[in-house]
């Protein structure tokens, strides 16, 4: 597997990032996440409710 100089240089891939601000500070979202967020957004309102019921269930019991 090459290593591209962007990897060696800044320790992650050279996939796109988009840097938003996130709470006190910035924050980087990967290309990865940014597909996820465009295919949570195309869900109808019922499935995005049951995606954030699932993600909430999981960091209430602790599972993230």
């Amino acid at each position: 597997m090459d290593t591209s100089p962007e990897q060696l240089r800044f320790g992650r891939s050279s996939e796109k990032t988009l840097i938003t601000e996130f709470g006190d500070g910035l924050a980087e979202v990967a290309n990865v996440d940014q597909q996820f967020f465009k295919r949570y957004l195309a869900l109808t309102e019922t499935q995005r409710r049951v995606v954030r019921d699932v993600v909430c269930e999981f960091k209430t019991s602790g599972v993230v």
